[in-house]
């Protein structure tokens, strides 16, 4: 490795930076910290601001004709008598199909227990769907820390470097796919319909009149579903005909042109395991479930698998291993809602196939990054954040890390953090984790002079 490439750090964000400045003895009353108070304050002014309309918009709305009206009458419950209305017509049909489950439903959550009443019975299957919606919630939210938006339900887009995440659940696993858009389209002429009006959107596809446009590698359910809006339910004879020509004809060239383009992507399997781990069961909890995963890895095409325990302790401290290649791309950590690092261990799982994607965008923003005389990249918007490509000196594996310059000063105060040999102390796991751990793709080294990558592949470092 180029003696010339700054080493000097790891994976540091701008606002990580500050915080580590902060703790390592900065003036408190330094133009950072300034800056960084008067920032929080315009988001606490923006927020009331918010919060001030959205409460005059309920009063308002609390004021109107209609709800003084249906706040007066009983709640409607009971069966419905299956009249001709209502099996018939296009419209009634529809309240008749939907209303015996509402009531179902409704007559279940009206004399159940609620959890935490007495006499509610909590499932270790309830407990582990909690768990899987809680994962799915923070990885949305780690994807939204590095700069993504939500545009549909569980999808998240960054605009600046047109990459993506998609969550989805699947038997209580979570599958995260992370990529990068590319333009699919197919023009709307001869036998191509479209079901979408010209300048209309409908979830990740948009129609401009011409050709209709999606950016993400689409699923055979997503295109049966989205041909199917060609066709009517009450369509019969010779217009059902056409309907069907014209469905067939759509979902055919969509599945063409899907399978025409190969956007990058990569998939995260996050596997919730509600465990409470003692001296004894570690190991054998290590080994049973790198056995287990290994198979769901293959099976769902994975690159990496997260293996995530709702509690943080010593006992899961110790198992915990972020997944590198020399783990065999399988991860155990912690993710606990009293740890505020849980979401960020999820986020380097993001950062690390953002990174293998991108060649000259910041993987931690997604704006252009500035290539140096050394052949690393610099991004000035993420405090000079470097992504660098070496090469292992030991078994020649080529990969990547991320560096930011740190003094001195600073590397000694971290190497002293790593010394510390206090096994009782037991904030010293969420220490070096929130200064060292997850704050790299690959594991780092640092001394006194510098701070140096291991590589992910052989565990040497270079």
């Amino acid at each position: 490795m180029s003696s010339g490439v700054s080493t000097a750090s790891f994976g540091f964000d701008l606002s990580h930076q500050k915080c580590v400045n902060a703790m390592m003895g900065r003036d408190e009353n330094s133009e950072d910290d300034y800056e960084e108070q008067n920032n929080q304050a315009k988001r606490v002014t923006e927020e009331l601001r918010r919060a001030t309309q959205l409460l005059r918009r309920y009063r308002e709305l609390k004021q109107t004709r209609l709800y003084r009206l249906l706040h007066k009458i009983k709640p409607i419950t009971g069966s419905l008598m299956p009249t001709n209305i209502l099996r018939m017509d296009k419209n009634y049909h529809r309240v008749y199909l939907i209303w015996s489950p509402l009531m179902a439903v409704m007559h279940k959550i009206d004399t159940e227990p609620r959890i935490g009443e007495v006499g509610a019975k909590i499932t270790a299957s309830d407990l582990n769907t909690a768990y899987t919606s809680f994962l799915l919630t923070l990885s949305g939210f780690a994807a939204h820390s590095l700069g993504f938006e939500e545009e549909a339900p569980n999808l998240f887009i960054r605009k600046s470097d047109a990459a993506y995440v998609r969550n989805n659940i699947q038997s209580n696993l979570i599958q995260i796919e992370v990529g990068q858009e590319v333009d699919y389209h197919i023009t709307v002429s001869g036998q191509i319909y479209s079901p979408l009006e010209a300048g209309t959107a409908d979830g990740c596809f948009f129609f401009d009149g011409q050709a209709i446009h999606w950016h993400q590698k689409l699923t055979d359910s997503e295109i049966e579903n989205f041909a199917r809006k060609l066709k009517t339910r009450e369509s019969r004879g010779e217009q059902q005909a056409v309907e069907a020509r014209k469905y067939r004809a759509l979902r055919q060239a969509m599945t063409e042109e899907n399978a025409s383009k190969q956007a990058p992507h990569h998939i995260i399997l996050i596997v919730p395991v509600l465990t409470a781990l003692d001296d004894q069961s570690q190991v054998r909890f290590v080994d049973e479930m790198k056995s287990k995963v290994a198979e769901l890895k293959e099976h769902y095409h994975a690159n990496v698998a997260s293996i995530c325990m709702p509690l943080c302790r010593p006992n899961e401290q110790a198992v915990t291993d972020y997944g590198y290649s020399s783990s065999g791309d399988i991860a155990f950590f912690p993710v606990s809602m009293y740890d505020i690092n849980s979401y960020r261990r999820l986020r380097l799982m993001l950062l690390r196939f953002i990174t293998e994607m991108e060649q000259d965008r910041c993987p931690c923003c997604g704006e252009q990054m500035i290539q140096d005389k050394n052949g690393g990249y610099v991004c000035y918007h993420c405090d000079n954040l470097q992504v660098i490509n070496t090469i292992c000196s030991k078994c020649g594996s080529s990969y990547k890390y991320l560096s930011y310059g740190l003094s001195a000063e600073i590397r000694q105060k971290m190497c002293h953090e790593l010394d510390k040999k206090d096994a009782t102390d037991e904030s010293r796991f969420f220490r070096q984790d929130s200064l060292f751990q997850y704050k790299n793709i690959v594991p780092m080294h640092v001394d006194p002079n510098r701070v140096s990558p291991v590589c992910p592949f052989c565990a040497s470092e270079d």
